[in-house]
């Protein structure tokens, strides 16, 4: 078995696998040059929020995620105050959390 090897260059990236086989990662390549990768699956929004209804802290860190940026862009346009912004994006969160049945 050999071992897996790997090398960066200017076109992209060579891996070289078990098969002796290289294939090439060339991120700034277009679509049809590179290499397929699956999609990441991302729960969808009913079932973060029913899992985090359930306790779930990681479905309701995902919400978070999700979200976060949206929310406090819309605050710093509303608030004009990055550090108002901030703290309301923190008692958005908190409020929702604490609002969740159980």
């Amino acid at each position: 078995m050999r071992s897996m090897k790997r090398t960066a260059s200017l076109a992209g990236l060579t891996k070289t696998g078990s098969s002796g086989l290289a294939r090439r990662w060339n991120f700034c390549a277009p679509r049809s040059l590179t290499l397929a990768m699956p999609p990441l699956s991302q729960p969808d929004e009913a079932d973060c929020i029913a899992r985090a209804q359930r306790g779930e802290v990681a479905a309701f860190s995902e919400l978070v995620t999700r979200y976060q940026d949206r929310i406090y862009r819309f605050l710093v346009r509303m608030t004009r105050s990055q550090e108002d912004a901030r703290e309301l994006t923190q008692e958005t969160f908190l409020s929702a959390y604490q609002a969740l049945p159980r």
